[in-house]
């Protein structure tokens, strides 16, 4: 089954991720996911348009390399960390983050942690929301939340 990444998606994720990385971390980002050929050239908005839509061309499935691309991001709050100097990063990191998930949504899609993407309704949830909230999962209690 080939699933490609939606257009706007692919320009919306660029935007968002061109922000927040360097040239070096996004050629890292994408190697990881498995992107194919080598780093494309331009400005960083430009690269990571160019990747997206070469995975689309390449890869045939092509969500999982846009799930383990924007991982990092999606998920930054739940390690505690600030990388990018900010004092509302958290805000700033809140509204791309979703940005991203209602861009997926209105295709369909949906991000699960652990860099997954999928159709909408076809997977359940992991843990109970009761299960969640008595380990004191803050992050996994947001990101259920947003999941349903």
């Amino acid at each position: 089954m080939h699933t490609d990444i939606p257009r706007p998606i692919i320009g919306l994720v660029a935007e968002i991720i061109s922000e927040h990385y360097t040239h070096a971390e996004l050629n890292n980002l994408f190697l990881q996911a498995d992107a194919p050929g080598d780093p494309p050239s331009g400005n960083k908005l430009e690269k990571c348009q160019t990747w997206l839509a070469r995975c689309n061309k390449e890869v045939p499935d092509a969500l999982p390399v846009l799930g383990a691309v924007i991982e990092d991001f999606m998920e930054r709050i739940l390690r505690n960390s600030n990388p990018w100097g900010s004092d509302s990063w958290i805000e700033e990191w809140q509204d791309s983050r979703s940005k991203i998930n209602e861009a997926l949504a209105s295709h369909g899609l949906n991000y699960s942690t652990g860099g997954l993407i999928h159709k909408l309704g076809s997977i359940g949830a992991t843990k109970s929301l009761e299960q969640i909230i008595k380990s004191k999962d803050i992050g996994a209690v947001e990101i259920e939340f947003n999941r349903a």
